[in-house]
């Protein structure tokens, strides 16, 4: 069985050489996550601690700059978090996907950049 959790987080990002995303800018993006496993005493998994677990990662990512690590940024800006690729919604979803999945049951993390446009991560994502 399949049950589902969300949160979100408010940070800043640009993707280099991008006509217009290549500007610093801000999105809330908003993450919705997958669990599945065989259900035990009533339950997949106690929703409390998907969400505590999930909100830890995501607190990480709360109220920074989401850099990639070739770009040279300025040492000056505060809460910066370096990232190895491209902070995208696809690769903050894989990024998400792969802390989730060493605590939880996850098969499936999508992150939404706006209300129409998200990314979705799972095991079989090529």
């Amino acid at each position: 069985m399949k049950i589902k959790v969300r949160g979100h987080f408010d940070s800043a990002h640009l993707i280099p050489h991008h006509p217009t995303c290549g500007k610093i800018h801000g999105h809330r993006w908003e993450v919705e996550v997958v669990f599945e496993d065989e259900v035990k005493g009533g339950m997949v998994l106690d929703f409390k601690e998907a969400k505590n677990i999930l909100k830890k990662i995501l607190d990480e990512l709360d109220h920074k700059l989401l850099v990639q690590s070739l770009l040279p940024i300025p040492e000056d800006l505060a809460d910066q978090l370096v990232l190895t690729k491209e902070p995208t919604a696809e690769n903050l979803a894989q990024l998400i996907f792969t802390r989730l999945r060493k605590r939880l049951p996850t098969v499936e993390v999508t992150v939404w950049e706006s209300p129409d446009c998200g990314a979705t991560y799972s095991e079989v994502s090529k």
